[in-house]
């Protein structure tokens, strides 16, 4: 999908890939990059600071401002995080980037990352590379390294995700699976014509 400012406020045509029509592990290749080198990287949970040179390797985001303060925006303004040239570009959000960076106590309220920046291999860097988020680095690059485990998972989620329903108790549904009426889902599909 792509990020539109008119509904998100995020500036982001191409989404967070380029192609919205194919599922497979392009995501977690552009956040975690080096695949080549992940295929000799034992990703394990045990491991994953070995894997830090590895992964330092992949595409540069720079974290941009979005101003929405034209009159057709109605929405905030935000913090993305770019990648390529407008209007080319790929969008991130921090809660992708926070699957391989660690951003705890690095945002201001507004999402700005100001300490630190996405990698820094040289010693006149502006700001030092934000550390690496261990819980979730090792998962995203295997991810990145092997599409078939990423489409497995991803298939067992998803399944899992629409056999239970909605767990919502407060529109009536005692206990799971619990299911979404009819008026609601027309309503979730817009007015007909």
């Amino acid at each position: 999908g792509g990020l539109q400012r008119e509904n998100s406020g995020f500036n982001g045509v191409n989404g967070w890939v380029g192609n919205t029509r194919l599922l497979a592990n392009d995501y977690y290749d552009s956040i975690v990059g080096a695949t080549a080198s992940l295929a000799d990287c034992d990703t394990s949970a045990n491991s994953v600071d070995d894997c830090v040179n590895d992964l330092k390797n992949s595409n540069r985001w720079e974290q941009v401002f979005v101003e929405n303060s034209e009159p057709e925006f109605s929405t905030p303004d935000r913090w993305e995080w770019e990648r390529g040239t407008n209007p080319d570009h790929f969008v991130m959000v921090n809660s992708d980037i926070a699957l391989v960076r660690d951003l705890n106590g690095l945002m201001t309220d507004d999402g700005e990352v100001s300490t630190c920046q996405w990698k820094c291999n040289r010693n006149n860097c502006a700001l030092p590379a934000c550390p690496h988020a261990p819980e979730t680095i090792g998962v995203a690059a295997e991810y990145a390294s092997d599409n078939g485990l990423f489409l497995e998972d991803f298939e067992s989620a998803f399944k899992t995700m629409l056999a239970h329903g909605q767990y919502d108790t407060s529109a009536g549904c005692a206990s799971p699976p619990c299911t979404v009426g009819a008026e609601a889902r027309r309503n979730l599909r817009g007015p007909s014509n």
